[in-house]
């Protein structure tokens, strides 16, 4: 692997919320992005591009909502070059005695408050920021520094707003909302004048041996002294309590076969095969496409796709996409926003694991067209480094007993008439013979999307609901939905938004909008009632 030390992605975390993916943010600093970018916006908000138009239709009025669900897993990892963060008010002991020194320190972050920021916040905001985070949140210092958006105000000022922002939260949507009484707490301290307080204590290291006590043990033993005229039986039974069973039970989920493999990774594009590391753009958002031509021939399917990560500094997630025409192998080029027909193959943001079909199922690969890997860099501090992030596809030509692709729900008629709450509803009535198995549910929306929300209606008339999920542009992920669609059913698809503008259209930028539910499903094809909008992919069923 041209000698780089990969990171792969851990199976042990589950993709369907994340993926379990860490608080991650950067500042924005004005560059523009595209429509499947996950804009990393970590206590202010980025510009984005205005032009392009769509094709418009009706809107609805509705209030929408944004519940996270997800926790923060991704350990902090020690990378080098990265400015050290700012003292803690601790001297060490040098054995001398400095009872009448005197230090001029911040003072330490009050127990409880640090005790919040480390379960969800410092996974991506640790001693060195990772996934593109700006910027450390473990110190005093750090949480008094000026913010990158306003240097007038401090990163702990700003952190009690984005914490209720339910456009931009903090942590990310799809993660656990912090809960009312750390709301209240962060809030009350900030408010306060952010004083300093008493640090955490250290964990009890005691094992139970004289270490850390003074050589008289001076313990009080519990009065054993029994009356021997009381005449009751003395005896102490042994404790017969049984130890807890602590077994982890072991992932017994098959790993797939792979025949073959191939790694689509960043690179400086050279032409095809070149191995140059990309020069990553010293900018706070910058999404760069990598054209590459299927090397596997005849009929293939996927059966893995799983994360190559190199610099987890800078890599905020990247997108597979296969398009007819979209790109020359071999090239690179900043992404526009603009995708054309491209079909979503598969993704990976922080926390995220393999994405593995289910047994006997395997995902369509083409060989008639280009796959693109659309990578997210996230560089505020302008670190200097390159880069070889990206895909490794496991496939085979040993077709799965079932065929799934890609399929499009959702809708295209958007137009939203001033500022507010809107919501727009798309329902496939797809033309089955037979049942459809639904894998995974992927949402897409632009910056104004809040939630989603899909409801099987069965033939019969009940309902039931295949996906009902916050949104976040910031962090755009799948979700395992195992459902069985039978014949006359439908799928009904509402997408919710909070606009700040007079007129949002439907269209490819992130000043327009889409209702996009991106469904994995076998067999390939059972959602393919007819092109949309933008020119009449196959596996369509919008209206």
């Amino acid at each position: 692997m041209n000698g780089i030390g990969w990171k792969s992605s851990s199976r042990s975390m589950s993709f369907a919320l994340i993926a379990l993916l860490a608080g991650c943010g950067t500042e924005p600093a004005g560059e523009s992005s595209d429509d499947s970018g996950l804009l990393a916006d970590t206590f202010g908000s980025g510009s984005v591009d205005t032009s392009g138009s769509g094709s418009v239709d009706t809107g609805l009025n509705d209030t929408s909502t944004v519940a996270d669900t997800a926790e923060d897993t991704i350990a902090d990892t020690a990378v080098e070059d990265v400015a050290p963060d700012a003292e803690s008010d601790t001297v060490a002991d040098t054995g001398t005695d400095t009872s009448d020194d005197t230090t001029t320190t911040l003072g330490e972050l009050p127990c409880e408050v640090a005790t919040i920021l480390e379960t969800n916040c410092q996974g991506c905001h640790g001693a060195v920021p990772v996934y593109g985070a700006a910027f450390s949140m473990l110190t005093m210092a750090d949480l008094l520094s000026p913010s990158f958006t306003d240097a007038s105000r401090s990163v702990a000022e700003l952190m009690v707003e984005r914490i209720v922002d339910v456009r931009a939260p903090m942590p990310p949507a799809l993660q656990p909302m912090l809960s009312a009484s750390e709301i209240a707490t962060l809030t009350a301290w900030v408010n306060g004048g952010s004083p300093a307080g008493e640090a955490c204590l250290p964990p009890d290291t005691d094992t139970g041996s004289d270490a850390g006590t003074d050589a008289t043990d001076t313990a009080v033993e519990p009065d054993t002294t029994v009356d021997p005229d009381a005449g009751a039986d003395t005896t102490v039974d042994p404790d017969t309590t049984p130890e807890p069973d602590t077994t982890v039970e072991p992932d017994t989920t098959p790993e797939p076969v792979c025949e073959w493999e191939v790694d689509f990774l960043a690179n400086e594009g050279l032409g095809e095969g070149d191995a140059t590391p990309f020069t990553v753009p010293r900018s706070a958002n910058h999404y760069e496409c990598f054209y590459f031509r299927p090397t596997w021939t005849g009929t293939a399917q996927g059966l893995k796709f799983s994360a190559l990560i190199d610099d987890e500094r800078v890599l905020h997630h990247w997108l597979l996409y296969a398009e007819v025409g979209s790109g020359t192998p071999g090239t690179r080029q900043g992404c526009s926003g603009s995708h054309g027909d491209a079909t979503l193959i598969a993704g990976w943001a922080p926390g995220g694991d393999d994405w593995v079909m289910p047994p006997g199922v395997g995902l369509e690969l083409p060989t008639d067209t280009t796959y693109f890997v659309e990578i997210h860099y996230a560089n505020p501090r302008n670190l200097v480094t390159t880069d070889r992030s990206g895909v490794r596809i496991c496939g085979t030509n040993t077709l799965q007993e079932h065929a799934a692709a890609t399929h499009w729900l959702g809708s295209e008629s958007i137009l939203f008439l001033g500022a507010g709450n809107h919501d727009v509803t798309g329902t496939c009535t797809p033309t089955l013979t037979e049942p459809a198995h639904i894998i995974k549910s992927w949402p897409h929306m632009h910056r104004y999307g809040t939630s989603m929300f899909s409801q099987i209606v069965r033939a019969g008339g009940t309902r039931e609901t295949l996906i009902d999920v916050p949104f976040s542009f910031d962090n755009q992920i799948s979700h395992d939905t195992p459902f069985i669609i039978n014949p006359g059913d439908s799928i009904r698809t509402t997408c919710r938004y909070t606009t700040d503008t007079f007129l949002t259209t439907f269209g490819p930028n992130t000043e327009q909008e889409m209702c996009y539910n991106f469904v994995v499903a076998w067999p390939a094809g059972a959602f393919d009632t007819g092109g949309g909008i933008r020119g009449g992919s196959e596996n369509f069923c919008l209206q």
